[in-house]
């Protein structure tokens, strides 16, 4: 039997949709975008889903079990109407940092290449030994940037110095999220109409940040400071005015980030975001970042020196911290907006470059360690690995493609 034992499987059989198994490697649809786009678009809008373990059986370390005994009995509702208007609310985000024009064109380049994960190379490196159509796509960038919307030769030239993955951290990708779990990790019971949606923000941290102090002008990582700092400014100015954002630590652990770099960012955007949140709540223990004690008690001792340096500033005192409370952030989005169900409640997914600027969504979901990694885990129990680009169709409406001012 196979084990079909995430909650996001059983989203998918609901869907009639056949996916690569847990077990190991990649998450992936068996049927081409095109194909999955098409079957989820051809059912009448009021058609519901009912996802549900009760009946289903899985394997647990080798034994057959009843999934609602791990999973319970609730019913998770879904329209065709609503699982549409999920696909449609994906949006891209673009850092002042990178041009419209060449993330366009690096994202085509990529798609004719069939490129899904993205290299670790860096853009100069890439312009000699990528594959076909993206090294032709960066040597017409390098002969005219500023047809790509660069201001000049100078800021191409210290742009194409930084790895992709620098550049991956400069895209934002935001959707509307169900969790189909809720307290326990037990499939809630939900009806058609209410209003649980949560807005994800898919972002990620530096990846090869032990790395990245060997580029110019980074080599105490102030370019990615000021990378993170904008890529923060996006997800606030995402969820507007009055909304709330919970997020866990982006970038530290084992990506190796330092305080100074990350939470350092974190703060200067809640100082520069041009948005009034209601609250920002971070759940910001992370596994201890390598050589370092850090695990997350870094984030209150940097909001005490900020509050030191800024008193009373309005936008600092909407910080909670949950650092002392170990609380789980994808059930505090939840519980918010059950309480506040007309506001935006956005949950911030420390995500990956080959999610934000590649083809993929999920990464490694289907490894048996995917509880305690955030991509991985808000992908078990929720809807966005439906929400691979060429499922939403975001690529092709540049409406929905917004760049983001400094």
């Amino acid at each position: 039997m196979e084990p079909t034992l995430r909650p996001a499987n059983l989203f998918f059989e609901a869907l009639g949709l056949k996916t690569v198994m847990p077990g190991k490697g990649l998450f992936a649809f068996l049927d081409c975008p095109e194909a999955v786009r098409k079957d989820v678009y051809s059912h009448p809008k009021e058609e519901v889903i009912h996802i549900t373990a009760t009946g289903k059986e899985c394997q647990v370390r080798g034994e057959t079990v009843a999934m609602d005994a791990c999973y319970g009995k609730g019913v998770y509702a879904l329209s065709y109407e609503e699982i549409q208007q999920m696909l449609e609310s994906q949006k891209i985000y673009l850092s002042p940092l990178i041009p419209k024009a060449f993330y366009l064109g690096l994202k085509e380049a990529m798609g004719q290449d069939a490129l899904v994960e993205i290299p670790s190379k860096t853009l100069k490196e890439l312009s000699a030994h990528a594959s076909p159509n993206l090294m032709r796509f960066l040597n017409d960038v390098s002969a005219d940037p500023l047809s790509f919307g660069f201001t000049s030769s100078s800021q191409y030239e210290q742009f194409s110095s930084l790895t992709l993955y620098q550049v991956g951290a400069m895209v934002v990708k935001t959707e509307d999220y169900y969790c189909f779990t809720g307290d326990g990790y037990q499939i809630a019971d939900r009806n058609v109409g209410d209003q649980d949606q949560l807005l994800l923000i898919n972002a990620c941290g530096i990846r090869g940040f032990h790395t990245t102090h060997r580029i110019a002008g980074n080599e105490n990582h102030q370019i990615d400071r000021t990378i993170m700092k904008e890529t923060f400014k996006i997800a606030m100015d995402s969820i507007g005015d009055g909304g709330f954002y919970t997020l866990p630590a982006l970038g530290m652990g084992v990506w190796g980030g330092t305080p100074d770099v990350y939470w350092g960012a974190f703060f200067d955007a809640v100082l520069e975001t041009k948005v009034n949140l209601e609250n920002i709540i971070v759940c910001p223990g992370h596994q201890k970042t390598p050589g370092t004690n850090f695990i997350g008690q870094e984030f209150g001792e940097m909001l005490a020196q900020y509050k030191k340096a800024h008193p009373n500033h309005p936008k600092l005192e909407r910080i909670v911290n949950l650092f002392h409370y170990k609380s789980d952030v994808v059930l505090v989005a939840k519980h918010l907006k059950a309480q506040f169900p007309d506001r935006v409640v956005a949950l911030q997914n420390a995500s990956d470059p080959d999610v934000t600027l590649g083809y993929h969504v999920g990464e490694y979901v289907n490894n048996l360690s995917h509880p305690s990694t955030t991509e991985e885990n808000y992908s078990a129990i929720g809807s966005n690995c439906l929400n691979f680009e060429r499922h939403t169709g975001v690529l092709n409406n540049s409406l929905r493609i917004i760049q983001h001012d400094a």
